[in-house]
């Protein structure tokens, strides 16, 4: 079971557009996370499956207390399965992982599909 209040891929205020992608669409991501977790940074990581190709994008900070991190990838230009999570840096650098099964080590991150279409 995941922390909804951090990110949920059904919800228009956490992923927009909602589900599949068209090739070269852009799809805005929003965390939400606690203040009280002293998250300083936070990255989107994404594996695409059928172009064997792994990347991360930085999610900005918004507001004062590091409670919430937006950014935006623009999707393969060809059709694939991406495989998505998050990476939260606290000030002291220690990282914590964010997947479905919610926080966790990157052992045992399980990641979002994102299907990305013609």
């Amino acid at each position: 079971m995941t922390d909804s209040y951090v990110f949920d891929s059904r919800d228009h205020r956490y992923k927009t557009p909602f589900g599949a992608a068209a090739c070269s669409t852009e799809v805005s991501f929003t965390l939400r996370p606690l203040r009280r977790e002293g998250f300083v940074s936070a990255e989107l990581l994404y594996h695409c499956e059928f172009a064997a190709q792994d990347g991360s994008i930085s999610l900005s900070p918004l507001g004062d207390g590091g409670d919430l991190f937006c950014g935006t990838l623009t999707v393969p230009e060809k059709p694939d399965l991406l495989w998505y999570g998050f990476r939260f840096t606290r000030g002291d650098g220690s990282n914590v992982f964010f997947g479905r099964n919610g926080y966790c080590h990157e052992a045992d991150l399980q990641r979002w599909q994102l299907t990305v279409y013609d």
